[in-house]
């Protein structure tokens, strides 16, 4: 049996049986029953897979309950803003919950509220920051932003790459290869234009819509190159790590630098004017050891026996197609990898393709995102940790932030980056850029590859966001935030 440790601060409900002096031998032997059977009611048993209260719901054959030591307050608690989330929805108003009397609401833009919460779990207080975002507002968008706008880059901290888009508010993005290229490891859409595409290990990805919805799931590319009667798979597209696999590979201008290749064959490619799929070869080479960065050009790499298809049948001036489909959802305007999902269809989920396989049972600062079932809401959540800010966060486990974000109407979830990367920015009231609003674990903002931003074509809003990005970055690069018309 797992036992609890009760947080200082909250006495243990049985804690004036112990002081008291019990004369009777019968008394004593009711209080010591009870005592058992309260442990028995309430505390969570070793190998536990069965909801807790009808709040933690894993897939069948998991065991990621098994330990986790949630407190009786702490389950309560959530189940308490689930059923107050389940009427605001309804009412489309975004509820204000108060956890414990420490919690707060303000309105960042029509249609966007930030609120912090902080919940008393048994690991101590934990500080929350959460943006809800009524998707229906015709006024409001989603947006992806990549580092300095190319996929090999230093990285770029959260509030320049917010000031200098004109959002109103954002949180972390995809993993990447941190004191590396930069390059983060999922897909990446940005209106409408594939720069990365999914990661062939089925990671999850939130994609935006047309229509401006929410999909929350792993994406697979499905591609081929064309020459002729001969084909051969497209493996990835930007995916410069994936170099000497045996497999096909295209790159584009979006990559940014020059990448070492090896000396694996080359084909430099120019775009047919008026087609998307449609290319000219220009240039077929081998024993090349760094692709140049690429402008107005496109390049297949291949290595083993893409390599040699590649370099026995392309040749200079062939027409050749490339199709390029994005399964299940082809037509996503934004896309942002991260992974795992915790949340599928209202219920806890293990996903087996997680990028951090290893932090199921550990807490740190998260960064989270879920969509309500009807697809009008979206939540973005960070889950402050490491001991960070003045009450001391430790973080949440994905189990916890799965209970959370169900607890809160999210229908599907997903996490993001986490740990030192975990941040939420907003542009408060009267501001003209944007504050971090939750406590970074490192003391400071982490610069990262990419984030998911929401941008609002409201006139005040616009205007606010034309003059700070004209203080600060070319006044060429901040004519989009002005309202339509």
């Amino acid at each position: 049996m797992t036992h609890q440790n009760h947080r200082p601060g909250f006495p243990h409900p049985f804690s004036h049986v112990a002081a008291t002096r019990v004369k009777s031998r019968h008394l004593r032997s009711y209080i010591i029953v009870g005592i058992a059977l309260f442990l028995l009611i309430f505390t969570p048993q070793s190998g536990q897979t069965k909801a807790i209260d009808g709040l933690f719901t894993p897939s069948a054959g998991t065991d990621i309950a098994a330990g986790h030591p949630y407190s009786v307050a702490y389950l309560q608690a959530l189940r308490a803003r689930e059923r107050l989330y389940e009427l605001a929805w309804s009412r489309d108003m975004p509820p204000k919950v108060q956890d414990h009397g420490a919690s707060s609401r303000i309105v960042v833009a029509d249609g966007v509220t930030l609120s912090t919460e902080v919940l008393q779990t048994v690991a101590g207080p934990e500080q929350i920051s959460i943006l809800t975002i009524n998707l229906t507002r015709p006024t409001l968008h989603l947006g992806v932003v990549q580092a300095y706008n190319r996929l090999i880059s230093p990285d770029e901290t959260l509030t320049s790459m917010a000031n200098r888009s004109g959002a109103v508010a954002g949180i972390n993005g995809d993993f990447f290869e941190v004191r590396g290229s930069g390059v983060p490891i999922g897909e990446e859409v940005i209106n409408g234009k594939l720069l990365h595409s999914p990661n062939p290990h089925f990671y999850a990805v939130v994609g935006v819509t047309l229509s401006g919805r929410i999909t929350i799931g792993p994406e697979s590319l499905l591609g081929d190159v064309i020459d002729g009667a001969s084909s051969y798979r497209l493996f990835s597209i930007n995916h410069y790590s994936e170099f000497n696999n045996g497999r096909l590979l295209l790159f584009t201008p979006a990559l940014g630098e020059p990448v070492y290749v090896g000396g694996d064959p080359v084909a430099i490619l120019r775009p047919v004017a008026g087609s998307a799929a449609e290319f000219t070869v220009q240039a077929v080479h081998s024993g090349v050891d760094w692709l140049p960065a690429l402008k107005g050009q496109d390049a297949l790499v291949g290595s083993g026996d893409a390599g040699y298809w590649l370099a026995t049948t392309l040749h200079r001036k062939d027409r050749i197609r490339l199709t390029d489909r994005i399964y299940p959802d082809d037509q996503l305007i934004q896309a942002i990898g991260g992974g795992p999902q915790l949340v599928k269809d209202g219920a806890f989920y293990f996903d087996p393709h997680s990028p951090a396989p290893g932090a199921w049972d550990k807490r740190n600062p998260q960064t989270a995102v879920g969509v309500t079932k009807d697809g009008t809401h979206a939540l973005f959540a960070v889950f402050d940790g490491r001991l960070a800010g003045p009450r001391r966060s430790r973080g949440m486990t994905p189990a916890e932030v799965a209970n959370f974000m169900i607890a809160h109407g999210a229908y599907n979830a997903m996490l993001f980056d986490s740990g030192g990367s975990s941040e939420m920015v907003a542009r408060l009231q009267g501001q003209h850029a944007v504050s971090i609003i939750n406590w970074p674990s490192g003391g400071h903002e982490r610069p990262v590859a990419n984030g998911l931003f929401i941008y609002t074509t409201d006139a005040t809003h616009a205007m606010a966001a034309l003059r700070n990005c004209q203080l600060r970055y070319a006044a060429s690069a901040c004519t989009s935030f002005l309202p339509p018309g």
